[in-house]
């Protein structure tokens, strides 16, 4: 008898627990807002019903359904409903007449929504006392001419000199050693004693050169070094032209902070400073998200002289600044202007350049 009425009781209290759970889902959808009609709705209630729509995804709605398969349902619904909301709003706005189009919409990207830097540089006047004082004022004033010394790692192969022998025909007064076995310190002071305004050193890592360093010479001494990436050659490109001996133009494009025009100068001061245009020589360092591309084209006219067109000539190449520091390859008791780390790299619209 008394198994009897417990039986009756947990059968009676199911139930009523099941009653009160259909109670509270029919009061939660009997107070739900009504879903907009896709087909009638204007653009900005469509815009509404997918804020909405994102709202209720980070809510997790369905997480009190049990059933695993209503529970994909549900998912699926809303992931449909987004794409008809999405799909509409694009159609919407193809349709709309011309006059109606915002002209000064401007779409997102990284570059135009990079973070601010304090050292942004509005105009050249900002820069134009540092520009006076620093390691290449007399190359810019036209005291000298560089000439600049390249070798290569203590440990490489011949594939290094491919890259060398491309640099020399892009450079001019570039004049290659070999490095034997000697320390960067005994290199140094050979090329002091040699008379050049530079020095260049290649490395490489499993047959390919991966790390460009130059040493400004004159005064105290300034080590800059890149990592060396995507290097395509003269013979890889179809249709390139020859190089010729005539000093290049050289443009820069997109350096916009105190570190991007420092850098430039570092890069500039590498070329003559007297450029011969009868050459038709065209040098391009172009930075985007702090990775400048270097470029080497020959321009052509046109019958008309009114347009030209360019013929690349080769190598191109990638650089990614690694440290700008003082002194000439002191790497441990250096003083560091620039020294880039791993983390550094985290947040996307940061940049340095």
């Amino acid at each position: 008898m008394m198994k009897e009425k417990a039986k009756k009781f947990r059968s009676d209290s199911k139930i009523q627990k099941s009653k009160e759970k259909r109670a509270k889902l029919a009061k939660k959808f009997k107070n739900r807002p009504e879903q907009v009609n896709i087909q009638t709705a204007s653009n900005s209630d469509l815009k509404d019903e997918f804020k909405k729509v994102q709202k209720q995804e980070l809510a997790r709605p369905g997480k009190d359904i049990k059933n695993k398969r209503k529970r994909q349902e549900l998912i699926l619904q809303r992931a449909q409903r987004k794409k008809q909301i999405k799909s509409k709003i694009r159609r919407t706005k193809k349709d709309a007449p011309e006059e109606e189009k915002d002209s000064n919409i401007q779409m997102k990207t990284i570059d135009n929504q990079r973070e601010h830097d304090e050292t942004y540089v509005e105009n050249d006047e900002d820069l134009a006392e540092e520009m006076n004082n620093d390691e290449f004022t007399s190359y810019f004033n036209g005291e000298y001419d560089p000439q600049i010394m390249v070798t290569t790692s203590i440990r490489h192969t011949s594939t290094v000199f491919k890259f060398v022998k491309a640099l020399k025909e892009t450079i001019p007064n570039l004049f290659f050693y070999y490095r034997k076995k000697l320390d960067i310190g005994d290199m140094v002071n050979f090329a002091k004693e040699k008379g050049f305004s530079a020095l260049m050193v290649i490395s490489e890592e499993a047959k390919k050169p991966v790390r460009m360093s130059i040493c400004h010479l004159l005064g105290e001494g300034l080590t800059i070094e890149f990592k060396l990436v995507d290097i395509i050659y003269r013979e890889e490109i179809g249709g390139a032209a020859a190089p010729s001996e005539h000093n290049p133009e050289l443009i820069f494009k997109n350096f916009k902070t105190k570190l991007g025009f420092r850098v430039q100068r570092i890069l500039n001061s590498m070329f003559p400073k007297d450029e011969e245009l009868i050459g038709r020589r065209l040098i391009t360092f172009q930075n985007q998200r702090d990775y400048i591309f270097f470029r080497h084209h020959r321009y052509q006219f046109e019958e008309d002289l009114q347009s030209i067109r360019l013929q690349e000539i080769g190598p191109s190449f990638t650089l990614r600044l690694l440290s700008i520091q003082k002194g000439f390859f002191e790497r441990e008791t250096g003083d560091f202007e620039f020294n880039y780390k791993d983390r550094m790299g985290i947040r996307r619209r940061k940049f340095y350049l």
